[in-house]
């Protein structure tokens, strides 16, 4: 029988006791006073019993913990590919249906007003309301409120302003 084909937790169970077996008996020779030879092959399976099956169960715990983690993933690329797909189909049909409600409703129901001069798709999406002006804010720190509106009309973002811990500290 070859070494390679035995499973991993047998090849590591003997090299264990194998190892533990020549400290065993290089102890009986040289530092034991009186050795029990005949407990020695006792000692031997036992230590082969009680590893194999702490390494057979630790590989076998090991293996299912692996398989577990494969179904996990193959379970979230089934989500993410099920999401993707109804993504796709709902964009498809939101794409259908606007272009059925442009092509049914062109006209005013009341006057029968053309109204695709109003829905061209450059106007679709409405401008930016400008908000309310906070004058206490305006009368505190002028520059520092036009300076915001600047950035809000450029569409720049906001650098966070440090606090400083000291009130007489400039921002």
């Amino acid at each position: 029988m070859h070494w390679k084909n035995l499973p991993r937790w047998m090849r590591d169970t003997g090299s264990v006791v194998g190892a533990m077996s020549v400290l065993l008996i290089l102890y009986d020779l040289m530092l034991a006073k009186d050795p029990n030879w005949v407990l020695v092959p006792f000692q031997i399976i036992l230590a082969l019993i009680a590893v194999g099956a702490w390494s057979y169960f630790s590989y076998r715990s090991q293996e299912k913990r692996k398989l577990q983690e494969q179904r996990k993933a193959e379970a979230a690329e089934r989500r993410a590919a099920k999401k993707k797909k109804l993504a796709e189909e709902g964009a498809k049909q939101a794409a259908q249906t606007r272009a059925r409600n442009v092509a049914r409703n062109q006209q005013c129901p009341q006057c029968q007003t053309d109204l695709r001069p109003f829905r061209s798709s450059t106007t679709a999406q409405t401008p930016k309301k400008a908000p309310k002006m906070n004058l206490n804010a305006l009368m505190a720190n002028p520059y520092k409120e036009g300076l915001k509106r600047l950035q809000d009309r450029e569409g720049t973002p906001n650098k966070p302003t440090h606090r400083w811990h000291w009130p007489w500290s400039k921002e």
